[in-house]
């Protein structure tokens, strides 16, 4: 049985958030720009909005698409794309099993508490992608210690969709977050063969980014 996290703490993991999955399937001189996933199971068509009285149904699955764990800007990109489109699919099931199918672990993952609140809180959006990020840099940059790279994106959010809780009949929007609609940095570590999020508090404060990654 997949294991289940609750979506009123899996906010604010990625620090910086980042979108749907990458268009090009070979690698690219630059990045700049939005992200754009497009690696799913089941049929878009068929995703049903939720309701302040029923909870969204056939939310598309994210699959991690080849490639993901190349040490690669283009690895680092399709990881990256594929965090946030489980990140959207986070908050609206509460099912980690993309992440762990992929090949992460539940305690890499967003939130890995142990119980599913998908009966009385639940994430309504006209989309099943509400999140989106661009990337602002061509290419990442080596980060402070080795294995570790940065990439400056922007996290932007569909301006209609909340996250609501039925029992106490409240909503907060997901513009309302910190961090949404500005640059952030993005921290990244390649280590065991896999890309890793790492969180900016465990960085040198005084840190700037170096010259541009070389893979």
């Amino acid at each position: 049985m997949p294991s289940s996290v609750t979506r009123r703490t899996a906010f604010g993991v990625f620090g910086i958030a980042g979108i749907s999955l990458l268009s090009a399937c070979s690698a690219q001189s630059s990045y700049k720009g939005k992200i754009n996933f497009n690696s799913y199971k089941g049929i878009a068509a068929l995703y049903k909005p939720g309701t302040e009285q029923d909870p969204p149904a056939n939310v598309p699955v994210p699959v991690a698409p080849a490639g993901i764990h190349e040490r690669t800007a283009e690895g680092l990109y399709k990881f990256i794309g594929f965090f946030i489109a489980y990140y959207n699919y986070l908050l609206f099931t509460g099912d980690t099993s993309p992440w762990t199918e992929a090949g992460f672990t539940d305690s890499s993952s967003p939130s890995n508490s142990t119980y599913r609140d998908s009966n009385d809180r639940w994430l309504i959006s006209d989309t099943y992608a509400p999140l989106t990020v661009s990337i602002m840099d061509d290419m990442p940059f080596e980060g402070p210690k080795d294995n570790t790279y940065v990439w400056t994106m922007k996290l932007e959010t569909d301006s209609a969709a909340r996250l609501y809780d039925k029992a106490n009949r409240r909503s907060v929007n997901l513009n309302s977050l910190n961090g949404t609609d500005t640059e952030n940095k993005g921290y990244f570590e390649y280590a065991n063969g896999k890309w890793k999020i790492l969180s900016s508090s465990s960085l040198p404060s005084s840190w700037s980014p170096g010259k541009t990654a070389s893979f």
